[in-house]
């Protein structure tokens, strides 16, 4: 005779053992969310002790200010910093909220909170896709620059 579980996930059986790694899963994305948002935050803190000590080195160099294409630079710095943060802030949300709703959904039973969760899931890494091919198109598009340039 078949084993029948009376918990199914999309007509999927499972048993304590996929519980188990579900919930493994889920404890392993919520330190990875959490260790992703503090390195942002990290990093963006960065920036800024960066920029002060670049401008007080500038400074007891005699270079008062900076120059047009230093400021240029470091708004664009600015801009790219702000980026990654908000992003990091995004990825975040969506990895974290896959851990929590898959873990209360194994620890209730709840499939709809663990289709929930992996949902989550699935638009991080949708959001982690695209992102992927943007950055792959601006590398393909340095690349033709240089090859453009270096052709002359």
């Amino acid at each position: 005779m078949e084993y029948q579980n009376e918990h199914s996930l999309f007509d999927i059986q499972y048993d304590d053992n996929l519980k188990q790694q579900m919930k493994g899963a889920a404890n392993v994305a919520a330190i990875a969310a959490i260790l992703s948002l503090v390195g942002s935050v990290v990093s963006f803190i960065s920036f800024f002790v960066t920029r002060s000590r670049q401008e007080a080195m500038l400074r007891n160099m005699g270079m008062e200010g900076f120059s047009s294409q230093n400021a240029a630079s470091t708004g664009s710095n600015l801009v790219s910093a702000v980026i990654s943060l908000v992003l990091a802030i995004f990825m975040f949300y969506f990895l974290s909220q896959y851990a929590r709703l898959t873990k209360a959904g194994v620890d209730n039973n709840d499939t709809m909170q663990i289709g929930d969760g992996l949902a989550k899931l699935a638009t991080y890494f949708k959001i982690i896709g695209v992102l992927l091919i943007i950055v792959m198109v601006f590398f393909f598009l340095a690349i033709l620059i240089v090859a453009t340039i270096g052709g002359r």
